[in-house]
């Protein structure tokens, strides 16, 4: 099951290279190729060991991109204008072979060495930007975090938070703001794909929402939901902050502290117990209030009315 879990989801940006290439008409194969070169074995190896590298003499920062958004979407967007001018400007005899050629020629420096990690750079101070505004934004702070939790997740920029929080939890024995944020928000996941379910008409979309909440309630995985519904409704993923910001706020409040790491499923309020029944309870609450709270307002304002009515049949 991990290794079926990899092949979805460690692949992503060769996914996203096909799909965002398709969407700004850039060749879906070199797309593929520039998601592949980001998470190459031998270039994920380097991230790991921290070893330099370079491209064409160019130092490059090394990371891992896999599972990463951002990377991905931001070099295929530029691909975009440099295939679009070796197209326009190479006679049509050589377009076919040296205008992809050179395409990936530019491509791979300004991805590696300047695009991708401009994704992780951003990413690591935008985590600890939120990690700094946790110290004194009180419960503001932990809905905020909560809102935008699956953002950073799919953007890769999750890192730091995940890392502050393992940290915190170790010397101190709880964590009250990133991991209590993280579980609001996926519970809040959950519920923009029960609230697609109560309000698609479409008997394969129903059944399609209906597979997306049960394989995270029982499996602890978000993404199908995420790629499955917000990406195609993106008002949803509005109704899905909302209630991910209604739980956090509840958690913040109440003072809810995260003792265990472990399960992202339905049993994830273990985490909850060595704090006493008060704190368990409270971000059993925090929790439900971001499914029912997500999962209303994904019923009505997650789609647009034509999608709706089209959705009937």
């Amino acid at each position: 099951l991990n290794f079926l879990y990899s092949a979805g989801f460690y692949f992503l940006p060769i996914y996203l290279g096909y799909t965002a290439a398709k969407k700004l008409g850039v060749t879906p194969v070199l797309g593929m190729f520039m998601g592949g070169i980001l998470i190459a074995p031998e270039f994920v190896a380097l991230a790991d060991a921290g070893t330099s590298f370079t491209v064409y003499g160019i130092p490059c920062s090394v990371h891992n991109y896999a599972q990463s958004v951002l990377p991905i979407l931001l070099s295929i967007w530029v691909m975009h204008y440099v295939e679009k001018f070796f197209q326009k400007h190479m006679p049509d005899s050589l377009n076919s072979i040296f205008a992809p050629f050179l395409t990936m020629f530019i491509m791979v420096p300004i991805s590696l060495c300047l695009l991708a990690p401009a994704g992780a750079f951003v990413g690591d101070y935008i985590s600890k930007g939120l990690i700094a505004f946790g110290g004194v934004g009180g419960f503001v702070a932990v809905a905020v975090i909560a809102a935008l939790w699956e953002f950073l997740v799919m953007s890769g920029m999750h890192m730091v938070l995940v890392v502050t929080a393992i940290t915190v939890l170790i010397s101190g024995g709880s964590e009250a703001l990133i991991l209590s944020a993280g579980s609001c928000a996926t519970w809040a996941a959950w519920g923009m794909a029960l609230g697609a379910f109560l309000r698609l008409k479409n008997k394969e979309e129903k059944s399609l929402s209906m597979g997306y909440f049960i394989s995270a309630a029982l499996g602890g995985v978000t993404e199908p939901a995420l790629y499955g519904i917000g990406f195609k409704y993106k008002k949803s993923f509005l109704g899905m902050m909302i209630g991910a910001a209604l739980g956090g706020a509840y958690a913040g409040l109440t003072h809810v502290k995260v003792y265990i790491l472990g399960a992202t499923n339905f049993l994830s309020f273990l985490g909850y117990i060595n704090g006493g029944t008060a704190n368990m309870v409270n971000g059993i609450i925090s929790m439900a209030i971001s499914l029912f709270g997500s999962a209303i307002a994904v019923y009505f304002l997650g789609f647009p009315k034509n999608a709706i009515d089209s959705n009937k049949h």
